[in-house]
């Protein structure tokens, strides 16, 4: 060994070679323990995986994807339903009807509301249908009501008179089209009904040449109606007070009926009849007891 440190040189010289590999095996190591944590820290992540198992589990699953799972996409998936409309009373059965009125008042039943419990409880074993009208044997609307005035026998009350309007002389005009056959099989009442229609009818048209108005001329027809209704009760209002008049005698009820009478005969309507006097003198005997209580 050289005292001059040239043994310590060549010691340096011979562990350079090591000290350069341990450098690069450490350099190595830590290569690959960066790259097996990034590895890791991907797969932990789900970045780094193509699949997911479909039995996988953990928190790497739930996290990786919000897609649903194998289960759930065979899954039948059913909306919910829209509950029908509810349906009108007119549409109830017997047995809804019954048990909405049921439903709503229990055995506290209204008084206008248990007839109509009563016949749905009690079903009619026969159904009655109404009577036809005898004017429904004609086809227009203006014909029908052509002959249910026709019918009214004058004098007979009416609430209102009707006016007639533009429709009447559309619907008149449109039954020019059809004419109203007489057929074998009708009774004498229809027959009858048939020819008052058609002579009204000729009428409406021949006044119309001259430039009147079918639904003027109607409405006209049914003011009179209800005048004549009218007059006819304001005499019937007169004899009914004289009849509950106590201070009146049946003479004096008799003589007002026949002034009445020859009044109503003068316009051709009706004549009110004379009352029963065995009834006018038990209804005045009633009111005078009544009137003693």
């Amino acid at each position: 060994m050289a005292w001059n440190g040239s043994d310590k040189n060549e010691m340096v010289r011979a562990a350079l070679p090591v000290r350069h590999a341990t450098f690069g095996w450490m350099v190595a190591v830590a290569a690959v323990v960066v790259v097996g944590g990034g590895a890791i820290w991907m797969y932990a992540n789900g970045s780094g995986r193509s699949e997911s198992s479909p039995g996988s589990s953990g928190k790497r699953g739930l996290i990786a994807t919000n897609a649903p799972s194998r289960v759930q996409s065979d899954a039948i998936v059913t909306e919910p339903q829209t509950p029908p409309p509810e349906k009108k009373y007119s549409q109830l059965t017997r047995e809804e009807k019954l048990q909405y009125w049921r439903d709503k008042y229990g055995d506290n039943l209204p008084d206008n509301i248990k007839p109509i419990v009563y016949y749905l409880e009690n079903e009619p074993k026969t159904n009655y249908k109404p009577k036809p009208r005898p004017e429904a044997i004609f086809k227009y609307r203006s014909e029908r009501e052509i002959a249910s005035f026709l019918m009214v026998e004058p004098g007979t009350w009416m609430m209102r008179p009707v006016e007639f309007g533009a429709k009447f002389d559309k619907d008149l005009l449109q039954s020019l089209q059809d004419r109203i056959e007489i057929l074998p099989g009708d009774s004498a009442e229809q027959r009858r009904l048939k020819e008052a229609v058609i002579a009204a009818k000729k009428e409406l048209f021949d006044r119309a040449k001259d430039g009147e108005n079918p639904s003027k001329i109607m409405s006209d027809f049914s003011n009179d109606l209800y005048q004549m209704g009218q007059y006819r009760r304001d005499l019937e209002s007169e004899i009914r007070l004289m009849k509950n008049d106590p201070s009146k005698s049946d003479v004096d009820v008799s003589i007002a009926v026949e002034a009445a009478n020859k009044m109503l005969e003068k316009k051709g309507l009706k004549p009110i009849r004379q009352p029963n006097m065995l009834i006018r003198n038990a209804n005045l005997r009633r009111a005078r007891e009544r009137q003693n209580k």
